[in-house]
Protein backbone atom coordinates (compact mmCIF):
# COMPACT_ATOMS: atom_id res chain seq x y z
CA UNK A 1 0.00 0.00 0.00
CA UNK A 2 3.00 2.42 1.27
CA UNK A 3 4.96 1.77 -2.47
CA UNK A 4 1.19 2.36 -4.61
CA UNK A 5 0.56 5.32 -2.73
CA UNK A 6 3.85 6.73 -3.05
CA UNK A 7 4.40 5.94 -6.68
CA UNK A 8 0.79 7.16 -7.68
CA UNK A 9 2.13 10.45 -5.79
CA UNK A 10 5.21 10.26 -8.14
CA UNK A 11 3.71 9.57 -10.62
CA UNK A 12 1.35 12.49 -10.62
CA UNK A 13 4.26 14.92 -10.47
CA UNK A 14 7.07 13.52 -12.35
CA UNK A 15 9.21 15.80 -14.06
CA UNK A 16 8.49 15.20 -18.31
CA UNK A 17 11.69 15.88 -19.30
CA UNK A 18 15.31 17.68 -18.20
CA UNK A 19 15.51 18.75 -14.69
CA UNK A 20 17.66 21.54 -13.74
CA UNK A 21 21.04 20.45 -12.36
CA UNK A 22 22.86 17.31 -12.52
CA UNK A 23 20.01 15.94 -14.23
CA UNK A 24 21.14 16.26 -17.82
CA UNK A 25 24.76 15.47 -17.61
CA UNK A 26 23.25 11.99 -15.53
CA UNK A 27 20.98 11.43 -18.29
CA UNK A 28 23.74 11.91 -20.93
CA UNK A 29 26.08 9.69 -18.83
CA UNK A 30 23.43 6.79 -18.15
CA UNK A 31 22.24 6.84 -22.26
CA UNK A 32 25.56 6.62 -23.66
CA UNK A 33 27.75 4.83 -21.07
CA UNK A 34 29.62 7.85 -19.91
CA UNK A 35 31.23 8.79 -17.19
CA UNK A 36 30.00 11.81 -15.54
CA UNK A 37 31.06 14.28 -12.34
CA UNK A 38 33.02 12.34 -9.25
CA UNK A 39 32.13 9.78 -7.84
CA UNK A 40 30.61 8.46 -11.21
CA UNK A 41 27.64 5.86 -9.47
CA UNK A 42 28.14 3.34 -12.15
CA UNK A 43 25.28 1.42 -10.45
CA UNK A 44 22.85 4.07 -10.73
CA UNK A 45 24.62 4.27 -14.95
CA UNK A 46 23.69 1.10 -15.37
CA UNK A 47 20.63 0.22 -14.04
CA UNK A 48 19.36 3.68 -16.03
CA UNK A 49 20.61 2.44 -18.84
CA UNK A 50 18.80 -0.91 -18.52
CA UNK A 51 15.82 0.67 -17.44
CA UNK A 52 15.46 2.81 -20.38
CA UNK A 53 15.95 -0.48 -22.43
CA UNK A 54 13.39 -1.88 -20.75
CA UNK A 55 10.37 0.65 -21.16
CA UNK A 56 9.95 1.32 -24.42
CA UNK A 57 8.27 4.24 -24.54
CA UNK A 58 8.70 7.96 -23.43
CA UNK A 59 11.92 10.26 -23.99
CA UNK A 60 14.60 8.87 -22.34
CA UNK A 61 15.06 11.67 -19.72
CA UNK A 62 11.23 10.73 -18.33
CA UNK A 63 12.34 7.27 -18.20
CA UNK A 64 15.20 7.51 -16.14
CA UNK A 65 12.68 10.37 -14.08
CA UNK A 66 10.41 6.70 -13.88
CA UNK A 67 13.03 4.88 -12.38
CA UNK A 68 13.81 7.73 -9.73
CA UNK A 69 10.14 7.71 -9.01
CA UNK A 70 10.02 3.33 -8.15
CA UNK A 71 13.37 3.87 -5.81
CA UNK A 72 12.06 6.11 -3.88
CA UNK A 73 8.64 4.96 -3.64
CA UNK A 74 10.65 1.07 -2.62
CA UNK A 75 11.83 3.11 -0.43
CA UNK A 76 9.23 4.31 1.60
CA UNK A 77 7.86 0.87 1.59
CA UNK A 78 10.87 -0.72 2.89
CA UNK A 79 10.77 1.86 5.74
CA UNK A 80 7.11 0.60 7.14
CA UNK A 81 8.84 -2.66 6.21
CA UNK A 82 11.72 -1.89 8.63
CA UNK A 83 9.47 -0.17 11.68
CA UNK A 84 7.09 -3.11 11.38
CA UNK A 85 10.20 -5.38 12.50
CA UNK A 86 10.93 -2.79 15.00
CA UNK A 87 7.04 -3.80 16.36
CA UNK A 88 5.25 -0.56 14.94
CA UNK A 89 1.67 -1.48 14.29
CA UNK A 90 0.16 -0.93 10.85
CA UNK A 91 -1.48 2.53 10.44
CA UNK A 92 2.07 3.69 12.26
CA UNK A 93 4.58 2.40 9.73
CA UNK A 94 2.55 3.27 6.69
CA UNK A 95 2.36 6.41 8.10
CA UNK A 96 5.49 7.01 8.42
CA UNK A 97 6.23 5.64 5.28
CA UNK A 98 3.85 8.32 3.53
CA UNK A 99 5.44 10.85 5.41
CA UNK A 100 9.17 10.29 3.74
CA UNK A 101 8.16 9.78 0.12
CA UNK A 102 6.43 13.33 0.94
CA UNK A 103 9.54 15.09 2.18
CA UNK A 104 11.14 17.86 -0.04
CA UNK A 105 14.37 15.75 -0.13
CA UNK A 106 12.81 12.98 -0.89
CA UNK A 107 9.49 13.83 -3.09
CA UNK A 108 11.78 16.40 -5.04
CA UNK A 109 14.37 13.90 -6.22
CA UNK A 110 11.94 11.34 -6.65
CA UNK A 111 10.63 12.96 -9.96
CA UNK A 112 13.77 13.86 -11.83
CA UNK A 113 17.12 12.09 -12.75
CA UNK A 114 19.12 12.03 -9.41
CA UNK A 115 21.23 9.26 -7.92
CA UNK A 116 19.37 10.36 -4.52
CA UNK A 117 16.14 8.15 -4.95
CA UNK A 118 18.49 5.06 -5.34
CA UNK A 119 20.56 6.02 -1.97
CA UNK A 120 17.53 6.07 -0.67
CA UNK A 121 16.66 2.67 -1.50
CA UNK A 122 19.80 1.11 -0.29
CA UNK A 123 19.50 2.72 3.11
CA UNK A 124 16.11 1.61 3.77
CA UNK A 125 16.85 -1.90 2.12
CA UNK A 126 20.05 -1.86 5.09
CA UNK A 127 17.78 -0.74 8.09
CA UNK A 128 15.39 -3.17 7.13
CA UNK A 129 18.49 -5.76 7.03
CA UNK A 130 19.47 -4.09 10.54
CA UNK A 131 16.11 -4.48 12.07
CA UNK A 132 15.89 -8.35 10.77
CA UNK A 133 19.75 -8.98 12.75
CA UNK A 134 18.52 -7.21 15.87
CA UNK A 135 15.22 -9.19 16.13
CA UNK A 136 16.25 -12.50 15.42
CA UNK A 137 20.19 -12.32 15.32
CA UNK A 138 20.21 -14.55 11.92
CA UNK A 139 23.59 -14.80 10.08
CA UNK A 140 22.02 -14.51 7.11
CA UNK A 141 21.09 -10.90 7.95
CA UNK A 142 24.45 -9.50 8.37
CA UNK A 143 25.45 -11.51 4.94
CA UNK A 144 22.57 -9.96 2.83
CA UNK A 145 23.60 -6.17 4.78
CA UNK A 146 27.29 -6.44 3.28
CA UNK A 147 25.89 -7.39 0.01
CA UNK A 148 23.71 -4.78 -0.28
CA UNK A 149 26.05 -2.45 1.16
CA UNK A 150 28.50 -2.57 -1.72
CA UNK A 151 25.86 -2.11 -4.10
CA UNK A 152 24.78 0.95 -2.25
CA UNK A 153 28.33 2.10 -1.90
CA UNK A 154 28.43 1.56 -6.06
CA UNK A 155 25.46 4.09 -6.23
CA UNK A 156 26.70 6.82 -3.47
CA UNK A 157 28.90 6.95 -1.00
CA UNK A 158 26.51 8.60 1.20
CA UNK A 159 25.26 4.77 2.38
CA UNK A 160 28.36 4.63 3.89
CA UNK A 161 26.40 5.75 6.77
CA UNK A 162 25.23 2.34 7.36
CA UNK A 163 27.85 1.30 9.04
CA UNK A 164 27.53 2.48 12.86
CA UNK A 165 24.30 1.54 12.43
CA UNK A 166 25.77 -2.32 11.89
CA UNK A 167 28.47 -1.98 14.61
CA UNK A 168 25.90 -0.34 16.91
CA UNK A 169 23.37 -3.75 16.31
CA UNK A 170 25.32 -5.96 16.28
CA UNK A 171 27.45 -5.17 19.21
CA UNK A 172 23.99 -4.90 21.62
CA UNK A 173 21.99 -7.83 19.99
CA UNK A 174 24.44 -10.51 17.49
CA UNK A 175 27.45 -10.33 19.86
CA UNK A 176 27.62 -14.39 19.47
CA UNK A 177 28.57 -13.74 15.52
CA UNK A 178 31.32 -12.15 17.12
CA UNK A 179 32.99 -15.04 18.02
CA UNK A 180 31.99 -16.76 14.04
CA UNK A 181 35.19 -16.40 11.85
CA UNK A 182 33.52 -17.77 8.87
CA UNK A 183 30.52 -15.16 9.39
CA UNK A 184 32.78 -12.37 9.70
CA UNK A 185 35.29 -13.40 6.67
CA UNK A 186 32.34 -13.86 4.36
CA UNK A 187 30.67 -9.96 5.79
CA UNK A 188 34.47 -8.56 4.70
CA UNK A 189 34.27 -10.49 1.45
CA UNK A 190 30.16 -9.69 0.06
CA UNK A 191 30.77 -6.11 -0.38
CA UNK A 192 33.23 -6.73 -2.96
CA UNK A 193 31.15 -7.86 -6.17
CA UNK A 194 29.41 -4.35 -5.58
CA UNK A 195 32.07 -2.25 -5.29
CA UNK A 196 33.64 -4.01 -8.49
CA UNK A 197 31.11 -2.11 -10.57
CA UNK A 198 33.52 0.91 -10.13
CA UNK A 199 35.41 -0.86 -12.50
CA UNK A 200 33.31 0.20 -14.48
CA UNK A 201 35.08 3.49 -14.26
CA UNK A 202 38.34 3.20 -15.96
CA UNK A 203 36.97 0.44 -18.45
CA UNK A 204 34.85 3.19 -20.14
CA UNK A 205 37.43 5.37 -20.03
CA UNK A 206 39.68 3.33 -22.03
CA UNK A 207 36.81 2.46 -24.39
CA UNK A 208 36.49 6.52 -25.01
CA UNK A 209 32.71 7.58 -24.61
CA UNK A 210 31.30 10.67 -25.77
CA UNK A 211 30.57 12.13 -22.33
CA UNK A 212 33.73 11.13 -19.89
CA UNK A 213 34.63 13.27 -16.86
CA UNK A 214 38.19 13.96 -16.65
CA UNK A 215 40.44 15.18 -13.76
CA UNK A 216 43.08 18.23 -13.55
CA UNK A 217 46.82 16.36 -12.09
CA UNK A 218 49.75 18.63 -11.26
CA UNK A 219 53.06 17.14 -12.96
CA UNK A 220 56.58 17.21 -10.61
CA UNK A 221 57.30 20.04 -12.30
CA UNK A 222 54.35 22.08 -11.41
CA UNK A 223 52.36 21.76 -14.41
CA UNK A 224 48.93 21.14 -14.59
CA UNK A 225 47.33 18.43 -17.31
CA UNK A 226 43.86 17.03 -17.63
CA UNK A 227 43.87 12.96 -17.37
CA UNK A 228 41.48 9.94 -18.01
CA UNK A 229 39.98 7.64 -15.92
CA UNK A 230 42.29 4.73 -17.21
CA UNK A 231 45.39 6.12 -15.36
CA UNK A 232 45.26 4.72 -11.57
CA UNK A 233 46.45 8.30 -10.67
CA UNK A 234 43.51 10.17 -12.31
CA UNK A 235 41.10 7.52 -10.88
CA UNK A 236 42.41 7.63 -7.23
CA UNK A 237 41.57 11.73 -7.47
CA UNK A 238 38.83 11.31 -8.82
CA UNK A 239 37.03 8.81 -6.64
CA UNK A 240 38.31 11.21 -3.58
CA UNK A 241 36.74 14.35 -5.29
CA UNK A 242 39.74 15.62 -5.09
CA UNK A 243 38.82 19.00 -7.67
CA UNK A 244 35.78 19.64 -5.12
CA UNK A 245 37.73 19.78 -1.57
CA UNK A 246 39.25 23.76 -2.56
CA UNK A 247 35.81 24.85 -2.72
CA UNK A 248 35.21 23.45 1.21
CA UNK A 249 33.35 26.11 3.92
CA UNK A 250 34.07 24.68 7.02
CA UNK A 251 37.41 26.09 8.47
CA UNK A 252 36.97 25.30 12.17
CA UNK A 253 34.85 23.97 15.20
CA UNK A 254 32.99 26.55 14.86
CA UNK A 255 31.67 26.31 11.26
CA UNK A 256 30.63 22.66 11.76
CA UNK A 257 28.39 24.03 15.16
CA UNK A 258 26.95 26.38 12.74
CA UNK A 259 26.92 23.23 10.44
CA UNK A 260 24.81 20.64 12.32
CA UNK A 261 22.24 23.18 14.23
CA UNK A 262 21.39 24.46 10.49
CA UNK A 263 20.66 20.48 9.48
CA UNK A 264 18.80 20.38 12.63
CA UNK A 265 16.87 23.26 11.88
CA UNK A 266 16.36 22.19 8.33
CA UNK A 267 15.20 18.84 9.85
CA UNK A 268 12.69 19.85 12.18
CA UNK A 269 11.31 22.49 9.12
CA UNK A 270 10.90 19.62 6.79
CA UNK A 271 9.31 17.62 9.24
CA UNK A 272 6.80 20.04 10.22
CA UNK A 273 6.43 21.26 13.93
CA UNK A 274 3.73 17.64 13.93
CA UNK A 275 6.75 15.31 12.58
CA UNK A 276 9.70 17.45 14.52
CA UNK A 277 7.25 16.22 17.82
CA UNK A 278 7.04 12.77 16.42
CA UNK A 279 10.34 12.47 16.12
CA UNK A 280 11.25 14.00 19.28
CA UNK A 281 8.61 11.41 20.85
CA UNK A 282 9.98 8.32 19.01
CA UNK A 283 13.58 9.10 20.57
CA UNK A 284 11.88 9.04 24.20
CA UNK A 285 9.68 5.49 22.99
CA UNK A 286 13.02 4.27 21.91
CA UNK A 287 14.98 5.13 25.17
CA UNK A 288 12.03 4.11 27.35
CA UNK A 289 10.85 0.80 25.19
CA UNK A 290 13.98 -1.45 25.18
CA UNK A 291 14.97 0.40 21.56
CA UNK A 292 17.92 2.26 23.20
CA UNK A 293 20.32 0.97 20.18
CA UNK A 294 17.89 2.08 17.56
CA UNK A 295 17.90 5.67 18.69
CA UNK A 296 21.33 5.94 18.90
CA UNK A 297 21.93 4.50 15.83
CA UNK A 298 20.01 6.64 14.47
CA UNK A 299 22.19 9.42 15.08
CA UNK A 300 24.95 7.64 14.21
CA UNK A 301 23.36 7.95 10.75
CA UNK A 302 22.81 11.36 10.48
CA UNK A 303 25.63 12.22 11.58
CA UNK A 304 27.78 10.15 9.68
CA UNK A 305 25.95 11.28 6.82
CA UNK A 306 26.68 14.93 7.19
CA UNK A 307 30.05 14.51 8.60
CA UNK A 308 31.67 14.04 4.82
CA UNK A 309 29.43 17.18 3.40
CA UNK A 310 30.72 19.48 6.68
CA UNK A 311 34.13 18.65 6.02
CA UNK A 312 34.58 18.62 2.14
CA UNK A 313 31.30 20.90 0.61
CA UNK A 314 30.96 24.22 -0.63
CA UNK A 315 28.80 26.34 1.19
CA UNK A 316 25.55 26.17 -1.32
CA UNK A 317 25.79 22.50 -0.90
CA UNK A 318 25.84 22.75 3.13
CA UNK A 319 23.08 25.40 3.46
CA UNK A 320 20.47 25.15 -0.04
CA UNK A 321 19.99 21.62 -0.44
CA UNK A 322 19.32 19.08 1.90
CA UNK A 323 19.07 16.15 -0.42
CA UNK A 324 22.73 15.56 0.61
CA UNK A 325 21.38 14.07 3.79
CA UNK A 326 18.81 11.30 2.22
CA UNK A 327 20.38 8.87 4.42
CA UNK A 328 19.90 11.16 7.66
CA UNK A 329 16.40 11.39 6.33
CA UNK A 330 15.75 7.81 6.10
CA UNK A 331 17.04 7.25 10.05
CA UNK A 332 14.76 9.76 11.34
CA UNK A 333 11.46 8.28 9.73
CA UNK A 334 12.44 5.41 12.08
CA UNK A 335 12.17 7.97 14.86
CA UNK A 336 9.03 9.23 13.43
CA UNK A 337 7.17 5.46 12.82
CA UNK A 338 8.20 4.60 16.28
CA UNK A 339 6.67 8.32 17.78
CA UNK A 340 3.52 7.44 15.63
CA UNK A 341 2.74 4.17 17.13
CA UNK A 342 4.03 5.24 20.51
CA UNK A 343 0.91 8.07 20.23
CA UNK A 344 -1.69 5.90 18.59
CA UNK A 345 -0.74 3.12 21.22
CA UNK A 346 -1.85 5.45 24.55
CA UNK A 347 -4.62 6.36 22.53
CA UNK A 348 -5.67 2.96 22.27
CA UNK A 349 -4.84 2.35 25.74
CA UNK A 350 -7.21 5.47 26.62
CA UNK A 351 -10.39 4.25 24.71
CA UNK A 352 -9.73 0.59 25.26
CA UNK A 353 -9.30 0.06 21.09
CA UNK A 354 -8.34 2.25 18.29
CA UNK A 355 -10.72 1.78 16.12
CA UNK A 356 -9.48 1.97 11.87
CA UNK A 357 -11.78 4.54 11.44
CA UNK A 358 -10.27 6.49 14.08
CA UNK A 359 -6.08 4.99 13.46
CA UNK A 360 -6.31 5.41 10.00
CA UNK A 361 -7.00 9.16 9.74
CA UNK A 362 -4.60 9.42 12.55
CA UNK A 363 -1.54 7.79 11.02
CA UNK A 364 -2.36 9.89 7.32
CA UNK A 365 -2.36 13.45 9.15
CA UNK A 366 1.29 13.70 8.98
CA UNK A 367 1.15 12.42 5.36
CA UNK A 368 -1.59 14.57 4.28
CA UNK A 369 0.01 17.95 6.30
CA UNK A 370 3.39 17.15 4.55
CA UNK A 371 1.81 16.72 1.14
CA UNK A 372 -0.26 20.00 1.19
CA UNK A 373 2.51 21.87 2.35
CA UNK A 374 5.25 20.61 -0.16
CA UNK A 375 3.11 19.69 -3.17
CA UNK A 376 4.03 23.96 -4.58
CA UNK A 377 7.73 22.68 -4.37
CA UNK A 378 8.04 19.22 -5.66
CA UNK A 379 5.33 19.13 -8.60
CA UNK A 380 7.28 19.12 -11.38
CA UNK A 381 4.41 18.16 -13.69
CA UNK A 382 4.92 21.28 -16.10
CA UNK A 383 8.78 21.68 -15.17
CA UNK A 384 10.32 22.32 -19.04
CA UNK A 385 12.96 24.96 -17.73
CA UNK A 386 15.83 22.98 -18.27
CA UNK A 387 14.74 21.64 -21.45
CA UNK A 388 13.01 23.88 -23.29
CA UNK A 389 16.29 26.22 -22.65
CA UNK A 390 18.31 23.36 -23.77
CA UNK A 391 16.32 23.05 -27.34
CA UNK A 392 16.27 27.25 -27.81
CA UNK A 393 20.28 26.69 -27.53
CA UNK A 394 20.41 23.88 -30.12
CA UNK A 395 17.97 25.72 -32.38
CA UNK A 396 20.50 28.99 -32.08
CA UNK A 397 22.96 26.82 -33.62
CA UNK A 398 24.44 26.72 -36.75
CA UNK A 399 24.43 23.76 -38.66
CA UNK A 400 27.86 22.39 -38.23
CA UNK A 401 28.48 24.42 -35.35
CA UNK A 402 30.69 24.06 -32.05
CA UNK A 403 29.50 25.08 -28.54
CA UNK A 404 31.87 25.50 -25.99
CA UNK A 405 31.29 26.12 -21.75
CA UNK A 406 31.27 25.13 -18.75
CA UNK A 407 28.05 26.07 -16.26
CA UNK A 408 25.79 23.61 -15.51
CA UNK A 409 22.82 25.82 -16.42
CA UNK A 410 23.44 25.51 -20.29
CA UNK A 411 25.73 22.58 -20.49
CA UNK A 412 24.03 19.70 -18.81
CA UNK A 413 20.43 20.39 -21.08
CA UNK A 414 22.42 20.52 -23.97
CA UNK A 415 24.79 17.03 -23.01
CA UNK A 416 21.28 15.49 -22.22
CA UNK A 417 19.82 16.43 -25.67
CA UNK A 418 22.68 15.85 -27.73
CA UNK A 419 24.16 13.10 -26.22
CA UNK A 420 20.77 11.30 -24.55
CA UNK A 421 18.19 12.47 -26.65
CA UNK A 422 20.42 12.30 -29.89
CA UNK A 423 19.47 15.74 -30.86
CA UNK A 424 21.45 18.43 -33.28
CA UNK A 425 24.08 15.15 -34.33
CA UNK A 426 26.04 17.73 -36.12
CA UNK A 427 26.57 20.24 -33.38
CA UNK A 428 29.62 19.49 -31.48
CA UNK A 429 30.01 20.53 -27.82
CA UNK A 430 33.38 21.02 -26.16
CA UNK A 431 33.97 21.21 -21.91
CA UNK A 432 37.23 20.31 -20.95
CA UNK A 433 36.02 18.38 -17.80
CA UNK A 434 33.25 16.53 -19.56
CA UNK A 435 34.58 16.11 -23.14
CA UNK A 436 37.51 15.36 -24.56
CA UNK A 437 37.01 17.49 -27.56
CA UNK A 438 38.70 20.95 -28.40
CA UNK A 439 37.06 23.87 -30.49
CA UNK A 440 38.48 24.29 -33.39
CA UNK A 441 38.33 28.41 -32.76
CA UNK A 442 40.25 27.68 -29.57
CA UNK A 443 43.18 25.88 -31.60
CA UNK A 444 43.00 28.76 -33.66
CA UNK A 445 43.65 31.25 -31.40
CA UNK A 446 46.56 29.18 -29.62
CA UNK A 447 47.78 28.97 -33.39
CA UNK A 448 47.99 32.50 -34.00
CA UNK A 449 49.86 33.50 -30.43
CA UNK A 450 52.28 30.84 -31.31
CA UNK A 451 52.73 32.11 -35.20
CA UNK A 452 51.47 29.64 -36.60
CA UNK A 453 48.84 28.23 -39.19
CA UNK A 454 45.56 27.54 -37.72
CA UNK A 455 43.49 24.27 -38.28
CA UNK A 456 42.25 23.57 -41.42
CA UNK A 457 38.66 23.69 -40.67
CA UNK A 458 37.65 26.19 -38.06
CA UNK A 459 34.03 25.35 -37.35
CA UNK A 460 32.08 28.47 -35.95
CA UNK A 461 32.12 28.76 -31.73
CA UNK A 462 29.06 29.36 -29.54
CA UNK A 463 29.23 29.80 -25.61
CA UNK A 464 26.38 30.94 -23.12
CA UNK A 465 28.72 31.48 -20.71
CA UNK A 466 30.22 35.22 -19.80
CA UNK A 467 33.56 33.93 -18.90
CA UNK A 468 34.36 32.32 -21.75
CA UNK A 469 35.67 34.71 -23.84
CA UNK A 470 38.36 36.35 -21.25
CA UNK A 471 39.32 32.88 -20.67
CA UNK A 472 40.08 31.65 -23.77
CA UNK A 473 41.06 35.49 -25.03
CA UNK A 474 38.07 35.72 -28.03
CA UNK A 475 36.01 38.70 -28.74
CA UNK A 476 32.39 37.95 -27.37
CA UNK A 477 29.41 39.03 -29.84
CA UNK A 478 26.00 38.67 -28.09
CA UNK A 479 23.65 37.04 -31.00
CA UNK A 480 20.15 36.09 -28.93
CA UNK A 481 20.58 33.47 -26.13
CA UNK A 482 24.15 32.46 -27.49
CA UNK A 483 27.69 34.50 -28.11
CA UNK A 484 28.93 33.81 -31.00
CA UNK A 485 32.72 33.60 -30.46
CA UNK A 486 36.08 34.80 -32.72
CA UNK A 487 39.23 35.76 -32.77
CA UNK A 488 40.64 38.91 -31.92
CA UNK A 489 40.80 41.95 -34.66
CA UNK A 490 37.84 39.88 -36.27
CA UNK A 491 34.89 42.89 -37.43
CA UNK A 492 31.81 42.43 -35.19
CA UNK A 493 28.67 41.55 -36.75
CA UNK A 494 25.38 43.61 -36.15
CA UNK A 495 22.96 41.22 -34.04
CA UNK A 496 19.41 40.21 -36.04
CA UNK A 497 16.84 42.27 -36.18
CA UNK A 498 14.01 39.76 -36.84
CA UNK A 499 15.48 37.70 -33.58
CA UNK A 500 12.40 36.67 -31.85
CA UNK A 501 12.94 35.85 -28.35
CA UNK A 502 12.21 31.75 -27.67
CA UNK A 503 9.56 30.04 -25.78
CA UNK A 504 11.11 28.88 -22.41
CA UNK A 505 8.30 27.25 -20.08
CA UNK A 506 8.53 27.61 -16.81
CA UNK A 507 10.38 31.21 -16.55
CA UNK A 508 7.48 32.27 -14.71
CA UNK A 509 7.11 29.58 -12.54
CA UNK A 510 7.29 30.29 -8.52
CA UNK A 511 10.58 27.56 -8.04
CA UNK A 512 11.67 27.37 -4.68
CA UNK A 513 14.41 24.58 -5.95
CA UNK A 514 17.95 27.35 -6.02
CA UNK A 515 19.14 26.12 -8.36
CA UNK A 516 16.17 26.26 -10.44
CA UNK A 517 16.01 29.74 -9.36
CA UNK A 518 19.27 31.02 -10.42
CA UNK A 519 18.80 29.12 -14.07
CA UNK A 520 15.82 31.83 -14.23
CA UNK A 521 17.98 34.33 -13.39
CA UNK A 522 21.07 33.57 -15.65
CA UNK A 523 17.92 32.83 -18.85
CA UNK A 524 16.21 35.87 -18.00
CA UNK A 525 19.32 37.82 -18.03
CA UNK A 526 20.73 36.06 -21.37
CA UNK A 527 17.11 37.60 -23.14
CA UNK A 528 17.42 40.75 -21.10
CA UNK A 529 20.78 41.60 -22.95
CA UNK A 530 19.49 39.95 -26.14
CA UNK A 531 16.76 42.49 -26.66
CA UNK A 532 18.76 45.54 -24.75
CA UNK A 533 21.30 45.03 -27.83
CA UNK A 534 17.80 45.44 -30.36
CA UNK A 535 16.94 48.86 -28.83
CA UNK A 536 14.19 47.05 -27.05
CA UNK A 537 14.57 48.18 -24.20
CA UNK A 538 10.93 48.22 -21.96
CA UNK A 539 11.74 43.87 -22.85
CA UNK A 540 14.77 44.21 -21.61
CA UNK A 541 13.68 46.20 -18.38
CA UNK A 542 10.65 43.88 -17.90
CA UNK A 543 12.80 41.06 -17.88
CA UNK A 544 15.72 42.19 -15.26
CA UNK A 545 12.53 42.85 -13.01
CA UNK A 546 11.82 39.38 -13.01
CA UNK A 547 15.83 38.65 -11.70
Amino acid sequence: MVFAAAFALYLATLCPGIWVGDSGELIAAAEGLGIPHPTGYPLWLLLNKAFTLLVPFGSVAWRINLCSALCAAGAAQLLAATLRRLGCGRAAAAGAGLAFACLVPIWGEATVARTYPLAALFSAALWWCGARLLREGAARWLLLHQLLLGFGLANHTMVVAQLPVLALIVLSRARPLLRRPGVWAAALLLPLPGLATYAYLPLRAAAEPALEFRVPLREADGRMRTAELDEPRALLAYLRRDTHHERRWAEGIADHATIASHHLATAAKEWSPLGAALLLLGAVAAWRGGLRVVLLAVVAAWATNLAPLALHGAWWDIFLYSRYLTAGFVAQALLVGLGLDFLLRRLAARSGSLRPAVAVPAALALPLLLGALHWRACDRRDAWLAEDYGRALLAELPTGAQYIGAGDVALYPLLALRYGEGLRPDVELVSRAQRKAEADLVLAAQAARRGEPPPATVRPLFTADLATGAQEQLLMERQGLLWRLALPGTPAAPPSADWTPPVIRGLERDERDPFARSAIGVIEAALADAAAMRGRRDEARTRLERV
